[in-house]
C-alpha cells in the first residue's frame, strides 16, 4: 500500500483558502454532506428528538424554536427498532405543537 505525501503549508492554505461552502441545513447543528450520530442510554428520548427535528425539516420551522432552516425537506424517517406504534405514538404527541408538513414525512418500518 503506498501513502500519499503529506500536506505542504502552501497547500494546506490554499485548501483551506478555497475550501467549498458548508452549506446549513440546520443553522448550528446539521449542514450538507455531514453525518450526525445520536447516541445514550435506552428510553433517553433520541428516537423522539430525531422525530421532532424531522418534522421541523418538512415546513421548515425552527428547531426547539430558535435553529434555523433555510428550506423545507422531504423525510424519509427509518425506524431500525421496535414496533411501528411508538413513532406513531410519538408524531401524534408532536403534531399539534408546530407546524409541519405531512406530505413530506415519509415513515419507513
Amino acid at each position: 500500500m503506498e501513502l500519499l505525501p503529506p500536506i505542504t503549508g502552501a497547500q494546506l492554505l490554499d485548501r483551506v483558502i478555497n475550501l467549498p461552502e458548508h452549506l446549513p441545513i440546520i443553522e448550528g447543528l446539521m449542514y450538507e454532506h455531514d453525518s450526525i450520530m445520536v447516541s445514550s442510554d435506552s428510553g433517553i428520548g433520541k428516537s423522539l428528538i430525531s422525530i421532532q427535528v424531522a418534522m421541523h425539516l418538512t415546513k421548515a420551522t425552527a428547531v426547539f424554536g430558535a435553529l434555523t432552516i433555510q428550506r423545507p425537506m422531504r423525510i424519509w424517517y427509518m425506524q431500525m427498532e421496535r414496533h411501528e406504534n411508538e413513532s406513531l405514538e410519538r408524531i401524534n404527541k408532536l403534531m399539534n405543537n408546530f407546524e409541519w408538513d405531512p406530505n413530506n414525512f415519509f415513515l419507513d418500518t
